[in-house]
């Protein structure tokens, strides 16, 4: 794979990561840049936070026990 320095082409694949965020977008633009001054593959990451499940208490109404309790 080539390097970055002066006018030198990236060749090869670029990996960018990314979680969305606006500091993100810097990183973003910095790599389609890169990728298509050298002709590059770009492939893209995206992660997130995982969010949970509900609960069976917050889906159901009071009548309704969870295993376990009461």
């Amino acid at each position: 794979m080539g390097g970055v320095c002066g006018d030198e082409r990236v060749t090869g694949q670029v990996l960018l990561a990314t979680d969305g965020s606006e500091d993100a977008a810097l990183a973003t633009r910095a790599a389609v840049e890169l990728s298509k001054k050298g002709g590059s593959e770009l492939h893209l990451v995206h992660v997130w936070r995982d969010v949970p499940s509900p609960t069976p208490r917050r889906v159901y109404s009071g009548d309704m026990q969870v295993p376990g309790e009461g």
